[in-house]
């Protein structure tokens, strides 16, 4: 538009789609509430369960082969663990379909990202959104050479709120450890 071009093109809806959600902590959960508020179907999956958060936020835990092969959209928020180190290779990538988009919102490493980009290339699946990379910044990334991914600098909860938010409860949990208490939350391993 700003170059006086107006190519006209339509695009998808998201409601009637489904979501699947890899990792159910605080933003998996937030996510699937805007996500429903669309109206998508979601499907939930996390290497820690947490069945009580299920029943509270009212979504079910699926297999992750069955959320790649049903979800139209794939969102990551899984920390980066040995267990989730790789997690969506060239094998979970195939599983997908070739409608399907995969957002890594979650950390670089947990996407094979040589695998990635060969998936976007065959056309097993059909675009990504990465805002966090295995090298940052991910100077020479092959990713970056294509229109079937949309790239972010690792900012996408860069906000002034958003650091506000971050140090308060950075500085809870460090008086918490400091008064002998039990942190406000941890990263649990396997």
């Amino acid at each position: 538009m700003k170059r006086g071009i107006c190519a006209a093109r339509s695009g998808t809806e998201i409601s009637g789609k489904t979501l699947g959600i890899i990792g159910m902590g605080a933003i998996g959960k937030m996510l699937m509430r805007y996500a429903k508020a669309f109206g998508m179907q979601v499907l939930a999956y996390d290497v820690v369960r947490d069945e009580r958060a299920a029943k509270e936020y009212g979504f079910e835990y699926t297999a992750i082969d069955r959320l790649l092969r049903d979800a139209d959209y794939v969102s990551l928020h899984v920390p980066l663990t040995e267990a989730t180190r790789g997690m969506i290779d060239r094998t979970k990538l195939r599983m997908m379909k070739k409608t399907a988009c995969v957002i890594n919102a979650a950390r670089g490493g947990v996407v094979v990202e040589d695998d990635l980009y060969d998936a976007l290339m065959a056309g097993e699946i059909a675009g990504a959104a990465i805002d966090s990379f295995q090298d940052e910044p991910p100077a020479g990334s092959k990713l970056l050479t294509t229109r079937k991914v949309i790239a972010l600098p690792h900012i996408g909860g860069a906000t002034d709120e958003a650091t506000f938010r971050t140090m308060t409860y950075s500085l809870s949990n460090i008086w918490n450890v400091l008064e002998g208490k039990a942190p406000l939350s941890e990263v649990r391993t396997l």
